[in-house]
């Protein structure tokens, strides 16, 4: 009964106009709901609220209701997160609020199970990965997705694709795209034929054409604030500076009206590059003003995917050539998950330091001797040699000296790293007085991730170190390398290519077996230490064998042939005795040794 009086409200509150008021009467329906703990109408209710939100262009708040919805645990069924998780990422998508959207997409993903939210999560990261110019990303989010889809979706897929390639400078890949998406609309029925048409026009420097592509494009689409940069960016390069300064003048105050973020973007940017051609100073000023207003905010994360994020990106297939890679890669993981005020690494070197900081994407680096660090917070860091130490407000403005300490700054955290010839420091800076419990988790968390990875930089670049001074050494020996693998062999240096002539860096076992004059197999190499096989050129090869596991490896050279050895005797030229013995080994008669007293 209480079921259905919910559905009548709800009906009732349907009927009526949307306005501020019936949100708050959906929200004074939605207490009742959770007071009951009645998840199922609460979600009907949201969902009506959150359209009447988006409706009325309150999407900002919509946005900050749902992710507080998704927090309860009222809602920690899979289906009901999915459910809200659906509600925010259509708004924003029309926000298009992409670094928002992408972790809102790293949370939905680990709830997804039947193939069709797998199909519309690999969507909607093309888009979130188009908008934050991770053209890559995009294009393997769009190439996950089987074209057992319905054709309109296929055009879709096909023509994006054509476009993010023409970002990524492809342009016969772009074209193979867009003849791909022909096949499944003919009669180019699309819009964004004409557009992407459009684009490849522009990317072979045909601007002309391109221009009136647009143009038809412009005409047909119902979307008129869709891809207005393109119009612009064309008339620059054809020298048409007034067309697109009057274009420019005519959809400014309308796209500043515009809910997407990013058409805005695209359209201050393309702006902001015919301004500066004008050399108009005034709206230049203006324009990155604008821009500057868009930039996005680092989202808030749930505590999980946080942790989860930063795990994913610490622990990515990748090899690092020096231990500042390391950290470059930590810091920019974290950075992209929360926005710390500075991010730094200090390690000693001879008699100083050497101090890495992230600024923008980069790790710079300089290097301090221990009177620069005086009296100020990063002395009293490396004097303390702490694991773990944090830094309040009232303890850091006590010091006198800044660094990068300021006086915005809440808390340092810093942590040691003990490695094995040295102590190094990692140091986070945070203008943040809220969200601590998350700052603190991430940056003990990545204080772990970067000690388990610079312990195993350290430890296999020596062994890396080793690996090429003896395969050097190998190689002034006239020596080959060899491995034996799951019946193929594989050859580590060109030495071993040389002696077995062949090209390939790997080989067969059964083709190895073919060049032998003497056939071979996997057993004789298996129950040995030494081995000498001969080639059908009669070329006789020995190899010295080490196992490991299921894997053998070989150093092979040619059979050192015994020399002639002949000592010359004073009285008599008689060879002497070792040579009498090497004589006897290879001659085929019997030799009688007669021993003649004289």
């Amino acid at each position: 009964m209480i079921v259905l009086e919910y559905k009548e409200q709800l009906e009732e509150l349907k009927k009526q106009k949307r306005s501020e008021e019936s949100i708050k009467q959906y929200e004074s329906l939605l207490l009742q709901a959770k007071t009951e703990r009645n998840t199922e109408a609460a979600l009907s209710i949201i969902q009506q609220m959150v359209e009447s939100m988006r409706y009325l262009r309150m999407h900002k708040e919509a946005i900050h209701f749902l992710e507080t919805e998704l927090e309860l645990e009222l809602y920690d069924g899979k289906e009901d997160h999915l459910a809200l998780l659906e509600e925010l990422i259509k708004t924003l998508l029309r926000t298009e609020d992409f670094m928002k959207l992408e972790s809102v997409l790293m949370h939905r993903e680990r709830f997804l199970t039947n193939e069709h939210q797998k199909v519309m999560q690999r969507f909607y990261l093309a888009v979130c990965y188009e908008g934050l110019n991770e053209y890559a990303k995009a294009i393997d989010a769009l190439k996950g997705i089987k074209d057992t889809i319905s054709a309109s979706n296929l055009v879709s897929k096909y023509l994006k694709l054509s476009m993010l390639c023409l970002k990524e400078n492809n342009i016969d890949q772009a074209k193979e795209h867009f003849e791909h998406a022909i096949k499944f609309d003919r009669g180019k029925r699309n819009p964004i034929f004409l557009l992407t048409e459009s684009d490849i026009l522009s990317a072979e420097g045909n601007y002309q054409d391109a221009l009136i592509k647009y143009q038809e494009y412009f005409v047909k689409s119902k979307n008129k604030h869709r891809y207005l940069d393109r119009y612009i960016r064309i008339n620059i390069e054809l020298d048409r500076l007034d067309e697109a300064w009057r274009f420019y003048q005519e959809y400014l105050p309308s796209m500043k009206q515009v809910i997407s973020k990013n058409y805005r973007l695209i359209f201050y940017e393309s702006a902001l590059e015919l301004a500066k051609k004008l050399a108009n100073k005034h709206e230049t000023e203006v324009l990155e003003y604008l821009i500057e207003e868009l930039a996005p905010e680092p989202p808030m994360l749930h505590t999980f995917d946080s942790v989860y994020r930063l795990l994913s990106y610490g622990f990515k297939a990748k090899r690092f050539s020096k231990a500042r890679d390391v950290v470059h890669h930590i810091f920019h993981s974290m950075d992209s998950i929360y926005p710390f005020s500075k991010l730094v690494f200090l390690t000693p070197y001879q008699d100083h330091y050497i101090l890495y900081h992230y600024s923008k994407g980069l790790l710079l680096e300089k290097e301090f001797n221990s009177m620069m660090f005086s009296d100020t917070i990063l002395e009293h860091i490396i004097e303390q040699k702490a694991l773990t130490k944090l830094y309040g407000y009232e303890e850091i403005i006590t010091y006198p000296r800044g660094l990068y300490k300021t006086v915005e700054t809440m808390y340092v955290f810093a942590n040691g790293i003990s490695r094995e010839a040295e102590f190094d420091h990692f140091i986070a800076y945070s203008n943040e007085l809220d969200h601590f419990d998350m700052q603190q988790k991430l940056v003990l968390l990545a204080s772990e991730l970067l000690r388990k990875l610079l312990f195993d930089f350290d430890r296999y670049h020596i062994v890396d170190m080793r690996l090429n001074e003896y395969s050097q050494l190998i190689d002034r020996l006239d020596g080959g390398i060899i491995r034996i693998d799951q019946n193929m062999i594989h050859f580590e240096n060109q030495i071993a290519k040389d002696l077995l002539h062949v090209t390939t860096d790997y080989l067969a076992f059964e083709e190895f077996q073919q060049r032998l004059k003497k056939q071979l197999f996997l057993d004789d190499f298996l129950y040995t230490d030494r081995l000498v096989f001969t080639l059908k050129n009669e070329e006789s090869i020995e190899c010295f064998i080490a196992k490991n596991d299921f894997t053998i490896h070989g150093f092979i050279r040619p059979v050192l042939q015994l020399e002639e050895v002949i000592s010359q005797n004073l009285f008599y030229p008689l060879p002497d005795e070792r040579q009498l013995l090497q004589d006897f080994a290879v001659c085929k008669e019997p030799i009688t040794l007669c021993l003649i007293d004289i």
